[in-house]
């Protein structure tokens, strides 16, 4: 049996362990029990640890679990379907100035997870007395708990491939489905405990067309939606023909744009590296240097929050200091706020907010404007419409440069209506302008993509955004 010392304090209907312990949430922190989930936290117990006196440190164990069901399709049909249950663990150590980490992969075997535990514990303790003490070393907030459940029961798997079957008769549509359970554990020895526990599904795919013409899509939500899925199916069965006719070789140049919503969320997502974080604020590495200290500007249209209510993140970050629900990064135009750790704060004598280490937003909303997203060809006129873009990358960071390829859908537009899609091009801008002198306006409606990342698990987050419709985009390659 699992035994560990409890407090009679019951705050959440689970006990809270009496530390220091050697502890860590398993399969049962999600998996289902008896036809039901389980809201429950499974501590191990090692021998080796239990009793043991602060003097020995401040055991640091946070745990990621993803119980996940996925489906792979390629030409309409079922490739592979499978479940993957993964709980990977960062254990740390810390004692005075001191602190050393490891993370692992822990077996859902109780036995042999506790096994797991203990060797790394023990490990981290011969570790921690040949390391130099750390002058910056982030504080813990005070202990604190929390807890965070919004699971519901995923849709069978063979409904979703019943629902897809019929949506995509007749297409050739390739895409990943995943489904699931994710849940995040922190807590230390000496007293801090929160999980936090949510159903993510998703739906990545891409209807083709011939060679490397696509249409790309993607739904995502807690509950699995027949009706939606199918309506983006059908938005990309609608726009497929296009895609059959000769493309068109246009001239390096500069060209009136829309960019769909999926594509200025991409253009976001490439912002977050380093452009809101205030390490690379403070050594001069961020694309919006010149945004924050006011020698740049965005358009008045632009306001962007980090919002992690909407995309249900929570709050407590790896330190256990609560992030706010939402942080204004730029407000109609103008920076607003970085993102700063209490380890930026204590090494540049700067107060933080709480961010996490990265200091790179979870996810990300921007405000939409007036455009009417049905009737933004007719904006437009004349001119390319990029559903989305490929390859991205800064091609000058300090001018907050940036680059990338069109794929896919990317379509000539003339007299308001698309004519032809177009060969691939580079197109080479800034954000300064884009988002800037350049920007006539966004959409009125604001479309929100999940992560859609499987790199070693599923993630949480994301961005949320309108379409954009730019004047003189440079395309010069």
């Amino acid at each position: 049996p699992i035994a560990a010392k409890v407090s009679p304090t019951k705050r959440f209907g689970w006990a809270m362990p009496r530390l220091p312990v050697c502890f860590e949430a398993l399969k049962s922190l999600v998996l289902p029990h008896n036809g039901q989930y389980r809201p429950a936290v499974v501590f191990i117990t090692g021998a080796s640890f239990s009793g043991q006196s602060q003097s020995r440190g401040v055991a640091e164990p946070k745990c990621e679990v993803d119980q996940c069901e996925f489906v792979r399709l390629n030409a309409t049909k079922v490739v592979q379907a499978s479940q993957v249950d993964y709980i990977s663990v960062g254990m740390g150590l810390r004692r005075g100035a001191k602190s050393v980490s490891a993370g692992l992969s822990l077996s859902t075997d109780h036995r042999q997870a506790r096994q797991q535990l203990n060797g790394q514990l023990e490990l981290l303790r011969s570790w921690i007395e040949h390391v130099a003490d750390d002058p910056f070393m982030e504080q813990w907030a005070p202990p604190s708990q929390s807890q965070g459940d919004a699971v519901s029961v995923a849709a069978p798997v063979e409904q979703v491939v019943e629902d897809l079957s019929v949506s995509a008769q007749g297409l050739d549509l390739v895409g990943l489905y995943a489904a699931g359970p994710l849940a995040f554990f922190m807590a230390t020895s000496d007293g801090h405990l929160h999980w936090h526990r949510s159903l993510r599904s998703f739906f990545d795919f891409s209807v083709f067309a011939l060679k490397d013409k696509a249409i790309k899509g993607s739904w995502s939500g807690q509950v699995w939606s027949t009706a939606n899925v199918g309506s983006k199916i059908e938005d990309a069965r609608a726009k497929l023909d296009i895609l059959f006719r000769p493309p068109v070789v246009l001239s390096p140049g500069r060209y009136r744009a829309v960019l769909s919503s999926e594509a200025v969320s991409d253009l976001l997502g490439l912002a977050c590296w380093g452009g809101f974080s205030a390490r690379a604020h403070l050594t001069s590495q961020s694309p919006f240097s010149a945004l924050r200290s006011g020698e740049k500007q965005l358009s008045s249209k632009v306001s962007l929050v980090e919002d992690l209510q909407g995309f249900g993140i929570p709050r407590v970050q790896e330190l256990g200091f609560l992030r706010p629900n939402q942080m204004p990064l730029i407000s109609k135009g103008r920076f607003s706020n970085w993102l700063c750790s209490p380890r930026t704060a204590s090494e540049f004598s700067v107060k933080d907010n709480a961010a996490s280490s990265g200091e790179t937003p979870a996810a990300l909303r921007l405000d939409g404007g007036t455009l009417d997203p049905s009737k933004a060809l007719v904006a437009l006129e004349d001119g390319i419409y990029l559903s989305n873009v490929w390859y991205l990358n800064y091609s000058d960071r300090q001018s907050a440069r940036f680059t990338g390829m069109t794929r896919f859908a990317s379509l000539l537009v003339k007299g308001g209506k698309p004519i032809a899609p177009i060969a691939p091009m580079r197109f080479d801008d800034s954000f300064y302008s884009v988002f800037g002198e350049n920007l006539i306006d966004l959409g009125r409606d604001v479309d929100r993509f999940d992560e859609l990342s499987t790199y070693g698990a599923r993630a949480m987050g994301g961005v949320a955004a309108p379409c954009a419709l730019v004047q003189d985009m440079q395309f010069p390659l």
